[in-house]
């Protein structure tokens, strides 16, 4: 994980390094608090990039939250290291302006469902961005998009 970060680090656009990233997040082999130490890194990246570069970093930003079980950005989530959450909760608070920057530039249906999904999270309505992130109606199974 270092390494991409690094390379993330020196290059915040590199688009393989933010797919290492997002895959090493995204396993259940990954433990949670990579998750919460990565995210600062991916706010800070995502500062240094044009509006419609950061997309990526700012949906990792916002489903890594969004999945932590926390209630609000001010909760510290169960698996989150004490010393990395005041970190983590700047980057959470960062990435409702990111979200904000990028909704706007997304071209279809089904991105922006997850973009807008992670931003409800932010914003203090995580159950609502999870029901968001669902491809079909929870009670009848009917597709939620005519994509």
């Amino acid at each position: 994980m270092i390494n991409w970060i690094e390379k993330l680090e020196d290059c915040p656009n590199d688009v393989d390094a933010l797919r290492e990233i997002e895959a090493l997040i995204g396993t259940e082999s990954t433990t949670w608090p990579v998750a919460y130490i990565t995210t600062p890194f991916l706010a800070r990246a995502a500062e240094r990039v044009t509006i419609c570069e950061r997309a990526e970093h700012a949906l990792m930003i916002g489903l890594s939250f969004l999945y932590s079980g926390a209630h609000s950005i001010d909760e510290r989530p169960k698996y989150c290291p004490e010393e990395v959450f005041p970190a983590y909760r700047e980057s959470l608070q960062r990435g409702v302006s990111l979200l904000m920057e990028v909704i706007p530039t997304v071209k279809n249906e089904g991105d922006a469902r997850w973009y807008i999904s992670a931003l409800a999270g932010l914003l203090g309505w995580p159950r609502l961005g999870e029901l968001m992130t669902y491809e079909c109606c929870i009670h009848c199974g009917e597709p939620l998009s005519e994509e």
